[in-house]
């Protein structure tokens, strides 16, 4: 039936969400979501099974934010979002002289699951 394979999606969405984030080996790390996965995240665990892997502060990144430069960032992002895309949202965090957070790892969705995630060490390009 169609809840049961939505059901089985989410449920391997929220493992390999949590898995991700839990993954990384930074003691503490701030997730950032857009509005399409904030709608996924808030379908497939509650806030406290997010902080329970290691995570200091989850943020949307269409609002302001202060900077983190000791954390990791961990943003779960739509590629393509309204008019200014998630994607530039995560190049402006970085275009200043000092980058908003540590290292940064990205995992794009298309709002049912996570199919891609590249990782930034922003100190690296940095000189």
């Amino acid at each position: 039936t169609v809840q049961k394979y939505l059901t089985e999606l989410y449920f391997k969405t929220f493992i390999v969400l949590l898995g991700a984030i839990e993954a990384i080996p930074a003691e503490r790390k701030i997730v950032l979501l857009d509005q399409t996965t904030v709608k996924v995240v808030d379908a497939i665990c509650t806030l406290n099974d997010i902080l329970d892997v290691g995570v200091y502060l989850v943020e949307t990144v269409e609002k302001k934010r202060q900077p983190y430069p000791s954390m990791d960032a961990v943003y779960f992002i739509s590629p393509e979002q309204g008019t200014q895309s998630s994607s530039s949202v995560v190049c402006r965090d970085f275009s200043e002289k000092i980058p908003m957070y540590k290292s940064v790892h990205l995992f794009f969705t298309n709002g049912k699951e996570c199919y891609f995630s590249l990782k930034f060490q922003f100190k690296q390009f940095l000189s």
